[in-house]
């Protein structure tokens, strides 16, 4: 099976390469890793040979965001430390600020033996910590071998996962094989478990402390020229275009600020040409909002705009899945998203709270706006700061094992 999925990556390989004349992200996807060994090489040269290294991956931004209370915790606990953050995609490695003396970013080499072995053999980590889900079994098969103890953390498999599959447990022995496997919620331990698998914890949400983090920082505040209801729009993608410009074109009367998921010049000058009215961007606004529609150009500007909200809609859900909730929900503001959310546990969990509502009909955009626009802002609040409280990750729990690692390695 290890064999099969060795060729298969190897075939997507030659498959971006192909695809990288024609596609911007398969470009830097490809030249990201060219001659990754010998930059890599060159980060390393300021570090004595006997820096101690721990290597954190993501597959894109968002896990990036969930690894931020990781990082953090344990820097406070051990400065001497360097951080090696990888990426599997281009979104996450270009929009990710790693920008602290003690940290460095690159490319995950394609998962192929000759491909990752040098890699280690630079780097050689304490432990490498996986974010969610990103599987790259020769990765793992490399550090069991070099005895490089490795985590999960916020792990959700579901039952159907084609990890449970009699053909795929090979592979599922190698995510068996790490130290530990922090899970998302108790469902997930218990799933685990019930397939031999017991060196799982129940961790919890990772962004629950980051969104945390953001409520505590302080921003310009916005001010509007008229005094309306004001809907964001998040991460919105190309599936959510049609039904949110339509709305925000047949309702002048309400204050729009709309997120892209992209903030290339073309595709916001594109986006612009869709939309009517008087439109103002972000980067160029200070506090006064001269107009009913504004345009987040920044990045990483979003998670503290929904502040400033009173309803919002979470884009993505008609995609690949909807991007963070708790964004809004830190804020007390009342969201939706679209039905894209079998991986995404925290929605469904939102939902049966009534926390967020999960629309499948775009035609339906416009009526679960306005129910939105109705919800008692000061009771959702509550029940909304009552769900964060009692769900804040058990990152102690992590830092614990962590801990003894580091202090049996020095």
């Amino acid at each position: 099976m290890l064999r099969l999925y060795s060729i298969l990556i190897w075939i997507y390989g030659w498959l971006v390469l192909f695809a990288s004349p024609f596609s911007s992200k398969a470009k830097l996807w490809i030249e990201g890793r060219k001659d990754q060994k010998n930059r890599i090489k060159d980060l390393l040269k300021p570090y004595p040979k006997n820096q101690k290294y721990v290597w954190i991956h993501s597959a894109s931004y968002g896990e990036y965001e969930m690894s931020k209370p990781i990082y953090k915790g344990l820097k406070a606990q051990h400065s001497d430390l360097i951080y090696i953050f990888s990426f599997f995609s281009p979104s996450g490695y270009e929009d990710a600020v790693v920008d602290s003396e003690d940290s460095l970013k690159i490319y995950l080499p394609q998962d192929l033996t000759k491909k990752i072995e040098p890699i280690l053999d630079f780097i050689n980590p304490s432990f490498v910590i996986f974010i969610k889900y990103d599987f790259w079994f020769n990765f793992l098969t490399a550090l069991k071998y070099r005895e490089i103890p490795y985590f999960f953390t916020s792990i959700n498999l579901n039952p159907e996962s084609y990890l449970f599959w009699k053909i795929s447990m090979p592979l599922l022995n190698k995510i068996a094989g790490a130290q530990n496997l922090y899970c998302h919620n108790s469902d997930a331990v218990e799933t685990l478990k019930a397939h031999g698998i017991y060196n799982c914890t129940l961790l919890g949400d990772t962004r629950i402390e980051q969104v945390l983090e953001n409520q505590s920082q302080v921003i310009k505040t916005l001010h509007w020229s008229h005094n309306n209801p004001i809907i964001i729009y998040g991460s919105v993608c190309p599936e959510d275009e049609n039904m949110v410009f339509s709305f925000v074109n047949n309702h002048p009367h309400l204050n729009h600020i709309i997120a892209p998921h992209s903030i290339k010049p073309e595709y916001l000058e594109n986006m612009e040409k869709q939309l009517s009215g008087k439109i103002v961007r972000y980067s160029k606004e200070n506090h006064h909002i001269s107009s009913n529609l504004l345009i987040v150009d920044t990045m990483g500007d979003l998670r503290y705009l929904y502040r400033n909200s009173h309803a919002a809609y979470v884009g993505g859900g008609f995609s690949r899945g909807p991007h963070n909730l708790l964004e809004p929900l830190i804020y007390g503001v009342p969201s939706s998203c679209g039905p894209v959310v079998e991986k995404y546990p925290m929605a469904k969990e939102l939902e049966n709270f009534q926390l967020v509502k999960i629309f499948s009909d775009q035609k339906r955009f416009d009526r679960v706006i306005h129910e939105l626009l109705e919800i008692n802002l000061a009771d959702f609040n509550e029940k909304a700061m009552t769900f964060i409280r009692e769900r804040k990750s058990r990152l102690e729990t992590l830092f614990s094992e962590l801990n003894q690692i580091i202090e049996v390695q020095k």
